[in-house]
């Protein structure tokens, strides 16, 4: 049983960490307009070169809208901050102590992550989402809404399953910035962060909507803007909720045996 006091007093202290950068958030929060920029002025290149309307059954508006959508959910979908707090506790030495305490270390990990995650929806996901929604004059109905809300907590509980699992590797390897970057760019690729899934060809779209990658931009993204309909939405969730539960009991699997190597201090 998890004890919902000690755990929301880790969150409060991160929350409080997290606010002495307020800074970093207006950085990321301009990164991530660049960003969504960048991508809307290839596919405007792309439309005036091809001089189609549409390609792939999405107009110029609707990916303009899918860019800006999609570079703001991944900052809350794509949970890196477990992998890069693991990494620093291996190297600084305080795994060592966090592993005997009474708090559980996934657990801690996972909640301290929470934390700076959340500042980053309040500050950065919430006013863009409420920006590109009223610029774009996206309609959303109280299922895309249930089905978008569901689909980023599901894609948020694979991706720190996920990056626990590699975190964990940084016992054996005590730097993985560079897998870490890797795993970015590759999660971002597979899950539509650079390519909407439904312009990829036909056998390799299928693929990539079964796998948990699909959930962090693609799918909540194609939700709200109508992309796919709701009922394609609840089986690709589906499939997402399947992942996070093997990911889970891999990663707790994982730990049971990572932890027993945690003998030194520091890197």
């Amino acid at each position: 049983m998890i004890d919902l006091h000690k755990y929301s007093a880790i969150m409060v202290a991160g929350f409080k960490q997290e606010l002495v950068y307020r800074l970093d958030y207006f950085f990321s929060l301009v990164f991530r307009i660049l960003t969504a920029l960048v991508a809307i002025f290839v596919w405007i290149t792309v439309f005036r070169t091809t001089g189609a309307s549409s390609i792939g059954g999405l107009t110029p508006d609707v990916l303009y809208a899918y860019f800006f959508i999609a570079n703001a959910i991944s900052i809350f979908t794509i949970n890196d901050t477990v992998a890069s707090n693991m990494q620093d506790d291996i190297q600084s030495g305080n795994i060592t102590t966090s592993v005997v305490r009474p708090v559980k270390y996934p657990t801690l990990i996972f909640f301290n992550a929470l934390a700076n995650n959340f500042v980053g929806l309040l500050t950065v996901l919430i006013p863009f989402m409420i920006i590109i929604i009223l610029v774009a004059h996206v309609s959303i109905t109280p299922v895309t809404l249930s089905l978008f809300i569901l689909e980023i907590i599901t894609a948020y509980l694979i991706t720190s399953a996920l990056y626990f699992i590699i975190g964990s590797l940084a016992v054996y390897l005590v730097n993985i910035w560079g897998i870490i970057s890797v795993a970015d760019s590759l999660y971002l690729l597979l899950g539509g962060g650079v390519i909407p899934l439904i312009l990829f060809p036909g056998w390799a779209s299928q693929i990539l909507l079964l796998l948990p990658s699909q959930l962090s931009v693609y799918t909540p993204a194609a939700t709200l803007l109508g992309i796919i309909s709701p009922s394609a939405a609840i089986g690709y969730l589906f499939a997402g909720v399947v992942w996070a539960v093997v990911l889970v009991v891999l990663a707790a699997l994982w730990w049971k045996k990572v932890s027993q190597n945690i003998t030194s201090v520091g890197g």
